[in-house]
């Protein structure tokens, strides 16, 4: 029985994957024909662009912006996957890899391309039966990419009557297309992370006009390469039977620095020592085994995130929230004048619910370029906010602390959603109690942290919390805070509320929003009828509803 070739099985594989993997993993001449086939789907989608993109693969395949330009109106407007993927495949081929906005792009395809990889999988055992009965007609010929890549041909084969040369066959097959599957996989992934960092202004300047396909797979293939050695040689070790661990006594380590040597800790500009170092004895509850996990925070100076164009951060929490214009600029009039971001006050958000406070909050941390740490107020275990001490098993620093330790800077922001609704029962503490501490910029600057037994500058972390109402929050806690009412949206705030729930649904699937189209009169319409103000939550579901409703009529009519 003749072998299985690896790259006859690579090239039936890559048959199968979405076309921008095929554009950006084909070779030679294969890209060739591949322009060709692609010329033609676009010609059947609209006739007037297969002369054009014939002409251009012709003259060298330089980038035809016009004809991308056509098929990006075309999948916009008939909601044509096919035309979309078209685009990107052809701007895989043919644009300059010093465009870093189209990498981004691309980047964003091959991610999203990557996902669809499970549809290839589900058909390779099919494949396997298939090619082993080409491969049992005849097991004295060699197989060549030209007869097994022609799929019609394969199918039009018999199985022979020979079970065991058939069973023999199945299982090579079975085996060179998975491991050619697995090859192309990584291949992908090694592919979306050269355009990423393509994306990001990483190309070489002496490769600037080769295409985004020539250099994106080496420039991934480099980014992994530490990785990839590093897994090798743990394998290699587990192998010889070493351990597959560094020896950490080795290695240099970064301790925290102990307590009372603050003072040999650089401090630069726009930075802030949070935590100089963490106090207490040796063994299990020494300064090493609470710090871990939060070593990044401890003995060093964290950024501050500077504060960004305001006017653009006003604009972004206007498109989702129109009827909120006075408690928007209340809230950003909060935000200190100075170079780097900090609140005057912490804020406390009133508002109905579903008006969509908590969505907000995550809205204006995403403009302000700060890291968000939610709390749930509702399940938050007592005093656990203000941290726990060693003794107990479960024992964690402060909530604003472990947000300064996810972000890495000086100054995330720390939502507590419904605080109204937090534990009045005292014997473990109440969250109230601890919020006090940390809404007090003098109390906060020197906070002492039961877990760390260290003093902690939280005096840059930026305190939001949301409530239905403030009746039931206790008066020294309201005392502190600067209390804003986010007003619930009316019907008149139908359209640009529901745009910017269409966004944001588009963009919690993945999906970029451009491609998403717009509500139609009709649809908006509907939406009046079935929503009159009010929640946020309740429109989300009925824009969804619409969304399914339009899926569901382009389905009949495909069909």
């Amino acid at each position: 029985m003749a072998s299985v070739p690896h790259l006859v099985a690579r090239q039936i594989v890559l048959r199968e994957f979405p076309r921008v993997l095929r554009a950006g993993l084909g070779e030679g001449t294969r890209a060739t024909v591949l322009a060709h086939d692609l010329a033609a789907e676009a010609g059947a989608l609209d006739p007037s662009l297969e002369p054009p993109l014939a002409q251009w693969i012709e003259h060298g395949c330089k980038l035809p912006s016009g004809e991308i330009a056509i098929l990006d109106a075309l999948a916009v407007s008939t909601e044509s996957q096919a035309a979309r993927d078209i685009a990107d495949a052809f701007l895989m081929l043919g644009s300059p890899a010093e465009d870093s906005a189209v990498a981004r792009r691309l980047a964003r395809a091959t991610w999203r391309a990557i996902d669809r990889l499970s549809e290839v999988g589900a058909t390779l055992h099919q494949l396997a039966l298939v090619s082993a009965a080409a491969q049992t007609g005849d097991d004295e010929d060699e197989l060549d990419a030209a007869f097994v890549t022609d799929l019609d041909t394969l199918f039009a084969q018999t199985f022979p009557a020979d079970r065991e040369r058939r069973a023999a066959a199945v299982v090579a097959w079975r085996e060179a297309l998975g491991g050619a599957f697995d090859t192309l996989k990584l291949e992908s992934r090694q592919l979306a992370l050269g355009l990423s960092i393509m994306g990001a202004g990483g190309t070489p300047d002496y490769l600037s006009d080769k295409s985004h396909a020539y250099i994106a797979v080496s420039l991934g293939r480099s980014a992994t390469h530490p990785i990839e050695a590093f897994v090798a040689k743990r394998e290699r070790a587990r192998r010889e039977g070493r351990s597959p661990l560094p020896d950490l006594k080795a290695l240099p380590s970064e301790k925290p620095a102990d307590t009372g040597k603050t003072t040999a800790i650089p401090v630069p500009e726009g930075h802030v020592l949070v935590c100089a170092g963490v106090g207490g004895g040796t063994g299990r509850s020494g300064r090493t085994e609470w710090a871990k996990g939060y070593e990044n925070a401890i003995g060093r100076a964290l950024p501050l995130v500077p504060v960004p164009d305001l006017a653009r951060v006003r604009a972004k929490l206007l498109a989702h929230f129109p009827q909120a214009e006075d408690a928007i600029q209340t809230i950003l009039g909060q935000v200190s004048r100075g170079r780097y971001l900090r609140l005057d006050n912490p804020i406390l958000i009133e508002g109905e619910p579903g008006a969509g406070k908590s969505m907000l909050v995550r809205i204006l941390a995403d403009a302000l370029n700060v890291t968000l740490l939610r709390v749930d107020g509702t399940n938050d275990a007592g005093g656990s906010f203000g941290g726990t001490e060693r003794r107990w098993y479960s024992a964690e620093p402060c909530r604003p602390f472990m947000a300064v330790a996810r972000s890495g800077t000086a100054n995330p922001m720390c939502l507590v959603e419904e605080a109204d609704k937090a534990a009045t029962r005292s014997e473990y503490g109440r969250l109230w109690d601890s919020l006090l501490l940390f809404t007090d910029r003098e109390n906060s600057a020197r906070f002492q942290d039961p877990c760390l037994q260290a003093e902690l500058d939280l005096s840059h972390v930026m305190i939001v919390l949301t409530a239905n109402r403030r009746d039931s929050l206790p008066g020294p806690l309201l005392d502190r805070l600067k209390i804003i009412t986010l007003p619930a949206p009316r019907r008149e705030h139908l359209p640009a509320l529901a745009a910017a729930v269409l966004r944001d649904i588009a963009s919690a699937n993945g999906e970029d929003p451009r491609f998403i189209p717009p509500l139609a009169a009709f649809e908006i319409d509907a939406l009046r009828r079935r929503w009159a103000g009010g929640s946020v939550r309740r429109l989300r579901r009925a824009v969804e509803a619409v969304l399914r409703a339009r899926e569901h009529s382009r389905t009949q009519v495909l069909q």
